[in-house]
């Protein structure tokens, strides 16, 4: 099978939908099907060999400057469609490509050229549409009135918010986020993080991991909360390490600023030698969940959080919210803890508890490390999505 996955977010941009669309993209490679990934590009048209995936880089998906040139890059992209289907393809796979306002005009090309050329089309949904957002409506129209033949939310309380949004229940599948459990393992030792970024052997390190673009990314992604909880937990000795994700070049100066907004709030705090902030590249993230003694993400809202699941795999208890599809993959008091968001208060006495007893910890990690294996095997998730691919194409040739 030829896969083509398009994509606003991929590397170097770091978070959850780059490494969603590459570790996919490897997997159904290894598996025997040719894989295409198109992204934007801030230069030319390129075309990259990135292991077994072919990376077309489009200078008209870069939606992200230049607002008004917007309609010009919608019809560009649709050049480039039709130019690169008449090569051929068996389904394409959009990845949450209607929550860039930005990018709609795009949204029409990829449904007029895959109707022309007769390719299924499918959405692939990996976030929430707030009521606070005055684009919902427009979102959902997105969502709801283009020509997809199928479209997968990455959890269940997803996929039951799209059904209560109106799509038609025949159109959604639910496939949650895969981890490659080979990967993200807990035998990988503590001395690579620790040794980098000087903490002692007998600290308590907290970590999160997150993009970090923007200060209200970081306030949804719950790391001022973070910052809150640690100002209240005396122990010198617990420290929080924030693993920032990989920007885009023209995202960097505003990441940077964040970071800087990040410890001075943690001075603010009174916490500052407590707070250690680093830019991880995915390939480092299984090193860095072994360094740490738990992980910490009290989101506002998460879709499913791709990262809880590797840090349970890399053995870490993980603490996260119980709100979106968060409960899905952190089973409360087994793999980790559920707190409600914006607290805190309750987020400082979770982790005082975990840190004070050593054997609920190897308990959490043990199961959590098997819960994931069973669950979110990379091997299993591949299959099944391979599966929805196929049966989406026999459908529409049915058609």
């Amino acid at each position: 099978m030829k896969i083509t996955l398009i994509t606003f977010f991929y590397a170097p941009a770091g978070g959850g939908i780059p490494r969603y669309v590459q570790e996919l993209g490897r997997k159904f490679a290894t598996m025997g099907n040719e894989v295409d990934i198109i992204t934007y590009s801030e230069a030319g048209l390129t075309v990259e060999k990135e292991g077994p995936l072919s990376v077309y880089r489009v200078p008209s998906l870069n939606v992200f400057q230049k607002e008004e040139d917007n309609p010009k890059k919608a019809r560009e992209f649709l050049t480039f469609l039709k130019d690169y289907l008449e090569r051929g393809t068996d389904v394409i796979v959009g990845q949450d490509l209607h929550v860039t306002p930005k990018g709609f005009g795009h949204l029409l090309s990829l449904s007029m050229a895959s109707v022309e050329k007769e390719v299924p089309l499918i959405l692939t949904t990996h976030s929430f549409l707030s009521d606070n957002d005055i684009y919902k409506q427009t979102k959902l129209i997105m969502i709801k009135s283009l020509f997809w033949d199928r479209i997968i939310g990455v959890s269940g309380a997803l996929s039951e918010f799209l059904f209560k949004e109106g799509v038609p229940i025949d159109k959604i599948t639910t496939v949650i986020p895969p981890v490659d459990t080979e990967k993200f393992r807990p035998d990988l030792g503590k001395e690579w993080l620790r040794s980098r970024i000087g903490i002692a052997e007998g600290d308590f390190l907290i970590l999160h991991a997150s993009r970090i673009d923007t200060v209200p990314v970081a306030e949804e992604k719950g790391v001022y909360t973070l910052l809150n909880a640690l100002s209240l937990i005396k122990e010198k000795n617990v420290k929080v390490l924030i693993g920032a994700a990989p920007t885009a070049p023209f995202a960097e100066p505003e990441k940077q600023a964040t970071i800087n907004h990040i410890l001075q709030t943690a001075k603010l705090l009174g916490i500052e030698k407590r707070v250690i902030v680093r830019t991880f590249h995915p390939d480092e993230m299984p090193l860095a969940y072994n360094g740490a003694d738990i992980y910490v993400m009290a989101s506002r809202m998460e879709s499913y959080g791709m990262v809880y699941g590797e840090a349970i795999a890399s053995g870490l208890p993980a603490i996260g919210t119980a709100v979106g599809g968060i409960p899905e993959v952190i089973e409360n008091e087994k793999s980790g803890e559920l707190i409600p968001p914006d607290n805190p208060v309750e987020l400082a006495k979770t982790i005082e508890k975990l840190t004070k007893d050593p054997d609920l910890l190897r308990n959490m990690a043990s199961y959590g490390r098997e819960m994931i294996a069973q669950r979110q095997n990379i091997d299993k998730i591949a299959r099944k999505l391979l599966g929805v691919y196929e049966s989406t194409i026999q459908k529409k040739n049915h058609s």
